[in-house]
């Protein structure tokens, strides 16, 4: 997905904002039939990405490392977070 760089508007604030949950909603939907995490990326830049990822109840990822720093924010259900210690976060 292109970002448009000309300043931001209300107008374009809307759009991105829709554009977002429109991917969300696509996640949840396709997760109905997903045997795995369904996983799209909003924006990726230097640096940094932007990914929604679909985890069916008592999904697990498998133990992994990310090139930068992940932040999650989980928009329903719950999760258990360990870091490379094991330790529950």
């Amino acid at each position: 997905m292109c970002w448009p760089t000309v300043r931001r508007s209300n107008t374009w604030s809307l759009i991105i904002f829709t554009l977002i949950n429109m991917i969300i909603e696509q996640v949840r939907e396709q997760m109905a039939l997903a045997t795995g995490p369904v996983v799209k990326v909003l924006k990726q830049g230097h640096g940094y990405k932007v990914m929604v990822i679909g985890l069916k109840k008592g999904a697990v990822l498998k133990e992994h490392k990310t090139a930068v720093p992940a932040t999650l924010i989980v928009t329903k259900g719950t999760c258990c977070i360990t870091n490379m210690n094991a330790r529950l976060i």
